[in-house]
């Protein structure tokens, strides 16, 4: 089993690729802030910011598939 730290380091990662996994995907972002039911400045703001939430992370994942 992987420890905390190696966790969260993995976590990390993830949420600075969201950016790049949604431009690879070709979807547009007004098409995923609005699945995620928020607005576009808080988008733009959490993705400049990696501070999505656990749940956000989830759906826009899904989204992707």
């Amino acid at each position: 089993m992987r420890n905390g730290k190696e966790i969260v380091a993995k976590y990390r990662e993830l949420l600075a690729e969201i950016p790049d996994m949604i431009e690879a995907a070709g979807i547009k972002h007004k098409f995923i802030f609005e699945k995620l039911e928020m607005s576009k400045p808080t988008f733009y703001k959490k993705s400049k910011e990696k501070a999505w939430t656990i749940e956000e992370v989830e759906k826009i994942l899904e989204i992707l598939k």
